[in-house]
């Protein structure tokens, strides 16, 4: 890619530049208006959804396959359509105790527990 710069004019490098940059923010502006859409509908189809959870098509359909992840079947069973509620539920089912909250359990335990002296417990 040097190799082409090295051999462009300035005029050539100034056109060069501002494809990529006009690209780059079409890129940018359709991910944002697939974000506002998404943030407006409460019923996803199968891109949206991948799209909301941050997995491929792929992945998601795997999912679906495997029962996995809540969703849908539209009449027919064709088309597949995930509630985005539901979508968060499940990603954020499996929710890990940070230390404090570890801490804090433990803590409590062992005064509801006293370790017994003399012996057996």
């Amino acid at each position: 890619m040097e190799e082409k710069f090295e051999n462009a004019n300035s005029n050539e490098l100034v056109e060069t530049v501002k494809g990529v940059v006009n690209e780059a923010i079409a890129e940018n502006f359709k991910k944002l208006e697939q974000l506002a859409v998404l943030q407006a509908k409460e019923v996803l189809n199968t891109e949206e959804a991948a799209v909301f959870t941050g997995f491929s098509k792929p992945y998601l359909y795997k999912l679906v396959s495997w029962k996995s992840v809540p969703f849908y079947k539209g009449t027919g069973g064709k088309y597949t359509y995930f509630k985005k509620s539901e979508l968060v539920d499940w990603m954020l089912r499996h929710r890990r105790q940070t230390i404090e909250e570890i801490e804090s359990a433990a803590a409590e335990y062992v005064a509801k527990h006293p370790v017994r002296k003399g012996g057996a417990a």
